[in-house]
């Protein structure tokens, strides 16, 4: 008898198959759907896309604006900073997202080869023999 989780609460998202969080397969309802791996890494590729035409360092526009010069060099040093962050953060999402469409490949790859070792229809591994042995001291 499988260990269960008696009295975890299991959470329920809207949208999602209720057996991706409550099932019997004795995993302890622990199942992975690589479709919505990749649904979270389309997203993580939108959001990122969106903010490819902000260019911040344009934001402050003509120092003349401020009527002071510190008051522009603060501004711009504001734009300039944040410009870098997003930056840092597209490339970070960029990599989260490759990362999911990998695991997703590889869940699935793991459902194939483990389906197929059950699948009656699945070669049985024949043994090849390998060389015959020798006595010792002659060759």
């Amino acid at each position: 008898m499988p260990i269960r989780n008696e009295g975890v609460p299991r959470h329920v998202v809207p949208g999602h198959p209720a057996h991706a969080y409550d099932s019997d397969d004795g995993m302890d309802g622990y199942r992975v759907e690589p479709e919505q791996l990749r649904t979270a890494s389309g997203g993580i590729g939108d959001a990122i896309a969106a903010a490819d035409d902000t260019n911040l360092e344009e934001v402050p526009g003509k120092g003349e604006a401020y009527g002071h010069d510190k008051v522009s060099a603060a501004v711009n040093a504001f734009c300039t900073t944040w410009e870098l962050a997003k930056q840092i953060l597209q490339q970070r999402s960029a990599s989260a997202g490759e990362a999911l469409n990998g695991a997703a490949g590889v869940y699935e790859q793991q459902e194939e080869r483990g389906s197929a070792r059950f699948d009656p229809a699945y070669p049985e591994p024949t043994p090849t023999p390998g060389p015959a042995p020798t006595p010792q001291g002659t060759r």
